[in-house]
């Protein structure tokens, strides 16, 4: 796994939001990964789920809907922007334009 830091924005959020670093370890490893708008998406989908309780041999349920938005630096560090639950989170990023705008 690479080396993960937290934004401190993300550190905000997913202290409110009570997403720990473990969680969001099992998302960048197993969740649907999707890059739009300059940055990357990783969403725990039902079929991710299924594929991780093979690994693990427990369903985790809670973790369905987590999504987390990263960034790769040049240094190969990832750093998560922030993290949050929404089931149709997978929807609503695959109708983002794929690139940034230079507007």
């Amino acid at each position: 796994m690479k080396a993960i830091s937290l934004t401190n924005h993300a550190i905000q959020r997913t202290s409110q939001r009570g997403i720990s670093l473990e969680q969001i370890e099992f998302c960048i490893s197993f969740g649907e990964r999707i890059e739009r708008t300059g940055v990357e998406f990783y969403i725990v989908t039902k079929k991710c789920l299924q594929r991780l309780k093979k690994v693990t041999g427990g369903y985790m349920d809670r973790l369905q809907g987590l999504t987390v938005i990263a960034e790769h630096r040049s240094s190969g560090r990832m750093d998560v922007i922030t993290a949050y639950r929404h089931n149709g989170s997978l929807r609503a990023i695959k109708k983002k334009n794929k690139r940034k705008s230079n507007n």
